[in-house]
Order: structure tokens, then C-alpha cells, then sequence
């Protein structure tokens, strides 16, 4: 008993080695090694990678050049706020600047109705009287004071008028300083050169209205003259 030797279990792991050696697996359709096969496999999935990988970074920049883009519209946005903030006093001096300048037309125009009338009156009241009437001293002193008095409205309102004229300039010569400052012509801009081109108007308009009234207190001082002669 002692001396038979039995057999050595032998699994059929231990033979795997011996049975199967590199280079047996094949592709049955093209005759290629598993080897190659794999490598091939390795090499394409490298490939798909770094494509993937590049369109991932071409990703990345377009995504933060358009956050650039975000934030420079932002900014441009704010800007444009603010310039409309600062806008909105102007806008409300034009306003009261037009304002003013009708009030001071009306104003013209009802002294210069009043002049006429008072001029009618006085001219009629003389004729009537006669140059030996008690009344004459005393209706050329009234005449004389509304004169006067005309004459001092007259001034006021030209001296006014000067004013105004003055602040639109001034007014005109800001939004032409931003015009020309404005790196290009967006839609405030525009806006900027239509409320310039209308406080020229405006200004133009102040002008002639002043010229009016010097116009009108140049006729009415000869007719003062002729009736202080009566």
C-alpha cells in the first residue's frame, strides 16, 4: 500500500495555459488575432475620446464666450438705464421750458392788444376833448404812466425772454457735447439729436418772439411821442 503512488488530481484550469496560447482567438471572418482586434478596439475608443473630448472644449469656449456676451449686454443695459435716469430732469426742463414760452407769447400778444386799445382810446378821448379841455393835462399824465407801465412789462418779458433763450442754449450745447462724445449712434443717441434739433426750434422761436416785442414797444414809442405833442 505504501508504495503505489496515485494520481495527481489535475483540473481542467491547469491545462488552460497549455491549451489555449496567445493569438488562438481570431476573427473567423477576417483572420485577424484577437490581439489586433483589441488593439484596433483600444486605438478607435482612444480616438472617440479625444473627439469627444475636443468638442467638450469647443463647448466650453462657446459657452463662455456667450457668458462674455451676457455680461457686456448687461452692462450696455445698465448704461442705458442710467443715461435715461439722467435724462428724465432735461426732459422736464423742455417741458417747462415750452411751457414758459407760451406763456410768455400769450403774454405778448395781450400787451400788444392792450397797447393798441389803450392807444384807440387815448387818440379818441383828445379828439374829443380838444387841445383846450381841462382833462388834456391830466389824460396825458395817465397816458404817460401806462406807458410807463407797459414799457416795464415789455422789458420784463424781454429780459425773460433773454433767460430763456440763454438756458436753451445752454441746454443745446450739452446735448451737442454728448452727441460728439457718443461712440456710436444707438437709440438714446437719436433721441439725444432729436431733442437738440428741438430746442433749436425752440430757441428760434424764443428768438423771434423777443424780436416781436422790440418790434412792437419801437412803433409804440412815436406814437407815446405824437400824443405827448397833442
Amino acid at each position: 500500500m505504501t508504495g503505489i503512488k496515485r494520481p495527481i488530481p489535475i483540473s481542467g484550469m491547469d491545462l488552460l495555459p497549455n491549451m489555449y496560447t496567445p493569438g488562438m482567438y481570431t476573427n473567423k471572418k477576417d483572420n485577424i488575432p484577437f490581439s489586433v482586434v483589441l488593439q484596433q478596439n483600444r486605438k478607435l475608443s482612444e480616438d472617440k475620446d479625444r473627439h469627444l473630448q475636443k468638442r467638450v472644449s469647443e463647448l466650453q469656449t462657446q459657452v463662455q464666450r456667450l457668458e462674455r456676451k451676457i455680461s457686456l449686454l448687461n452692462n450696455e443695459n445698465e448704461s442705458l438705464k442710467k443715461r435715461q435716469d439722467e435724462k428724465k430732469p432735461l426732459e422736464e426742463k423742455i417741458k417747462t421750458l415750452k411751457k414758459r414760452n407760451a406763456e410768455l407769447a400769450a403774454i405778448a400778444r395781450r400787451l400788444e392788444e392792450k397797447a393798441k386799445h389803450l392807444q384807440q382810446e387815448n387818440i379818441k378821448k383828445v379828439k374829443e376833448d380838444g387841445h383846450g379841455h381841462p382833462e388834456t393835462d391830466h389824460l396825458k399824465k395817465m397816458f404817460a404812466r401806462q406807458r410807463a407801465k407797459d414799457l416795464s412789462e415789455h422789458a420784463k418779458a424781454m429780459l425773460a425772454k433773454d433767460r430763456e433763450i440763454e438756458d436753451l442754449r445752454k441746454k443745446c450745447q450739452e446735448l451737442a457735447d454728448q452727441l460728439s462724445n457718443a461712440e456710436f449712434l444707438g437709440p438714446e443717441n437719436v433721441q439725444m439729436y432729436e431733442e437738440k434739433e428741438e430746442l433749436i426750434s425752440i430757441i428760434k422761436q424764443a428768438a423771434k418772439e423777443r424780436l416781436t416785442m422790440e418790434k412792437q414797444i419801437a412803433k409804440i414809442k412815436p406814437k407815446f411821442r405824437t400824443m405827448d405833442k397833442i
